[in-house]
């Protein structure tokens, strides 16, 4: 069964899901459990679109300027240290 195609379905029909469940021989308890793994899987949409994901990503190094005006590039996986030193 297309269950994504059955959620649908029902909620164009009209009927509550107790009824539409019994006009196609569908045991409700499946029905509520398709729906909820089906509507866990729908990306949400805006005005029709689905959502897009961009592409991040991190620099490898970031700039540092002190109150003393002293500016350091750093590594970022060397940061903690260099904040920890300079705490």
């Amino acid at each position: 069964m297309d269950w994504r195609a059955a959620v649908a379905e029902q909620k164009s029909s009209g009927l509550s899901i107790p009824e539409f469940c019994k006009e196609r021989g569908i045991r409700p308890n499946n029905f509520y459990n398709w729906r909820s793994k089906v509507s866990a899987n729908e990306a949400p949409t805006v005005a029709g679109i689905k959502d897009r994901f961009a592409k991040v990503e991190t620099q490898s190094r970031v700039s540092l300027e002190l109150e003393n005006g002293v500016k350091l590039k750093v590594a970022v996986e060397d940061l903690k240290a260099v904040l920890s030193a300079l705490g």
